[in-house]
């Protein structure tokens, strides 16, 4: 099987409407924002087509014909086009993508509602949202410019007790100690599990201060500072895989399997659901992976055929061939903005 031609689709893809205008205050753009990303269709000489998605590669993408998609399967350089690769071995194989992962551990997988930093009557509609959704875990933003506190007390008037909050400053928190009071601030609330880089990442004996001073699991990107240097030095209890850096980093040893027991909160598949159903295949078979995270579920079209529906906070693996999704040519039509 040799790669013969790749399509390499932009698409623009709306929020849900109730979303356009706080998405737009926080992010401070001029127009309400929009998902935008790369929709890829890799041709083969035997008939088979596969799908991925992902940042637009440009004419790097015409290095890749002429090539057999099994040589892209741990190259994260190729991005979209991996996830097509994974897809296309799989279907030729007739067997689900997580097969070339390893033998499967899981059907289903833990799934993660996102927010960002809304007011706090917001905050509290979007988490009856993702209840009504199926979604038991919730990741929200965390910014100077609303207090964390009173945005969880909103959530959490509403939700069941079982409802789980993850709070990511992303480094916004400042210094150690003025983190700390803020996560104090946290702790008569028990639906608040775990903190997402609370401080910089360059601040290391600010999280091993953290880390002797709190209870709560921490987690850091799984890039910065390098996973070795956080497995060493004690920062952290989870490492957040985001997109670009995919299908190689996620299994490596010195990640996947080396981390001490670490786990994974898998963000590879941020904007379609041809991505998610590719980190749902990784977490299928990659013991460590705890939770996955995709804003697809926000989008007005999250371009697949299948449901992505959330039962009891899980979503079942597809069970392929290849990825075991089908493209909406439809939507496709509808979103693509060449």
């Amino acid at each position: 099987m040799k790669i013969t031609s790749i399509q390499n689709i932009p698409i623009e893809v709306p929020y849900y409407e109730h979303l356009g205008p706080p998405m737009q205050r926080v992010r401070q753009t001029p127009k309400y924002p929009t998902i935008r990303t790369h929709i890829y269709i890799v041709d083969t000489d035997v008939g088979l087509s596969g799908y991925g998605e992902g940042p637009n590669m440009g004419a790097e993408v015409e290095a890749c014909i002429g090539h057999h998609p099994v040589e892209y399967l741990m190259d994260d350089r190729t991005k979209g086009i991996q996830i097509a690769c994974y897809d296309l071995v799989g279907k030729l194989l007739g067997q689900p993508a997580h097969r070339l992962y390893g033998p499967q551990i899981r059907s289903e997988v833990l799934m993660c509602y996102w927010s960002h930093c809304f007011a706090p009557e917001m905050m509290a509609a979007e988490a009856q949202t993702a209840v009504e959704k199926g979604f038991k875990v919730h990741k929200i933003k965390a910014r100077p410019w609303e207090r964390t506190v009173e945005q969880v007390a909103a959530m959490v008037e509403g939700v069941p007790s079982d409802y789980r909050i993850v709070v990511d400053p992303n480094g916004s928190y400042g210094r150690p100690t003025e983190a700390l009071r803020q996560i104090r601030d946290l702790e008569t609330f028990p639906a608040v599990w775990a903190m997402e880089e609370p401080i910089s990442w360059d601040q290391i004996d600010g999280y091993k201060f953290l880390k002797s001073h709190i209870d709560y699991p921490i987690a850091l990107h799984a890039d910065i500072p390098s996973v070795l240097t956080a497995v060493r030095e004690g920062l952290c209890d989870y490492f957040v895989s985001e997109f670009h850096y995919s299908a190689k980093l996620v299994q490596d040893c010195g990640v996947a399997r080396a981390g001490e027991n670490k786990g994974f909160w898998v963000e590879n598949g941020l904007w379609t659901g041809i991505s998610h159903a590719f980190q749902l295949h990784q977490a299928a078979a990659i013991p460590n992976i705890y939770l996955l995270i995709t804003l697809a579920v926000l989008a007005q079209d999250d371009m697949i055929v299948e449901p992505m529906s959330v039962e009891d906070g899980h979503m079942a693996v597809p069970e392929g061939p290849g990825l075991g999704i089908t493209l909406d040519m439809d939507a496709l039509e509808k979103y693509r903005i060449d």
